[in-house]
């Protein structure tokens, strides 16, 4: 059976449906070495993997290959990130608010 044109486009990335991969890469975030890293990279992937294209999840699967410590590290600039993983989606890494995860919308 021929899938159609709007199933083509988001079945297979890596030889995963899309949408797996993406609760894959939430888990992977949520679930760190240590309390921080899994909060900023967990909340960051809580609020973004919907709305990310192919090629940011690709992004943020590399990222997620480091370290706790490094990836924490960079994104708190306490170290300098290589180059080669600074990039647009790093850059919204960095400027995510965590403490929204923590504590949640403003009550009014």
């Amino acid at each position: 059976m021929d899938a159609s044109p709007e199933y083509r486009a988001i079945e297979l990335v890596k030889g995963e449906h899309v949408e797996n991969r993406r609760k894959r890469l939430r888990y992977q975030a949520t679930y760190r070495g240590f309390k921080e890293a899994s909060l900023l990279i967990g909340g960051f992937a809580m609020a973004n993997l919907g709305a990310m294209s192919n090629t940011e999840l690709d992004e943020f699967e590399a990222l997620l290959q480091f370290s706790d410590r490094e990836i924490y590290g960079w994104a708190m600039g306490k170290c300098e990130a290589p180059a080669h993983i600074v990039g647009p989606l790093f850059k919204r890494l960095q400027q995510f608010d965590i403490a929204k995860t923590i504590h949640g919308p403003p009550i009014d």
